[in-house]
């Protein structure tokens, strides 16, 4: 038990309880106009100096309407608190230990369901959270672009530079797409040197509009890391509803291919290099 001034200042404290004044009194004080006689209040867990906790049930004690239950020693204002505390510290600890736990049980689900849907190399979204997206929300939109990406000379690049060079053109074409995302464009890699962005209703000037941020960003990171240099192919369909979404996939890929042929040719490369 616990009797303070109206204004949490402790008069007498029975049981030895190590109470800090300035927690204590941060505790209770702007709480205890609100007791009245009549009212038992229960107060949230108070803390102590030595880390022990307590939950709080106090009233106050009116001397003008009641008789004093004990000696009037050391002299008693005409209002005080009284104030019963139950040591908690047990559940308390349980309770720091079930959030602690609750926490880090809420970071590892995020965690794992993160994983689940992005590229480990990349960070954009995976093929499976395209096939999620694909099912229903890409094939309701009043207009639909498709870019179909697809990186050039990877192979050759792991085979003379090293696979660490390699995965830089993976990652580089990661960054270009991530320059151009939205909560409208979407990107993907859909496995090995294959990438897709969806752009949700841009209409036909924001498709084009997209395309050219994309190769801006890819000539960026380019020249910022000229070796390897990262070559994208890459081909465009745009479509209004209503689509057949299938189709317009269908469309973007023959395009990637012409692209990509014709960036071959133009370097001199043998059409069938890799």
């Amino acid at each position: 038990m616990i009797i303070t001034t109206m204004d949490g200042e402790i008069i007498l404290s029975e049981g030895h309880y190590d109470i800090a004044p300035d927690k204590w009194k941060m505790w209770l004080a702007p709480n205890l106009e609100g007791i009245s006689q009549s009212d038992v209040t229960e107060w949230e867990i108070a803390e102590s100096a030595d880390e022990r906790y307590f939950n709080v049930q106090s009233f106050v004690f009116d001397k003008s309407t009641s008789p004093l239950p004990f000696d009037d020693d050391p002299a008693y204002p005409d209002k005080f608190a009284v104030h019963m505390l139950y040591d908690v510290s047990t559940y308390a600890a349980l309770f720091k230990d079930l959030s602690v736990y609750s926490a880090e049980l809420n970071r590892l689900r995020k965690q794992i369901q993160y994983e689940k849907e992005h590229d480990f190399l990349t960070g954009i979204y995976n093929r499976g959270k395209f096939a999620e997206f694909a099912k229903e929300e890409f094939r309701n939109y009043k207009s639909i672009a498709l870019y179909n990406l697809d990186v050039n000379y990877l192979k050759r690049t792991n085979d003379t530079l090293g696979h660490e060079a390699g995965n830089r053109l993976l990652l580089k074409t990661g960054e270009s797409i991530k320059a151009v995302l939205n909560d409208n464009i979407y990107g993907f890699r859909m496995g090995g040197d294959e990438f897709l962005i969806v752009a949700a209703d841009p209409g036909r000037a924001g498709a084009e509009e997209i395309l050219s941020r994309w190769q801006e960003a890819l000539s960026r990171v380019n020249e910022e890391e000229p070796v390897p240099e990262c070559v994208v192919a890459c081909g465009m369909a745009y479509a209004e509803a209503p689509y057949d979404f299938r189709e317009v996939m269908d469309e973007a890929d023959k395009l990637m291919y012409e692209n990509k042929r014709a960036i071959k040719i133009s370097r001199g490369d043998d059409l069938d290099s890799r």
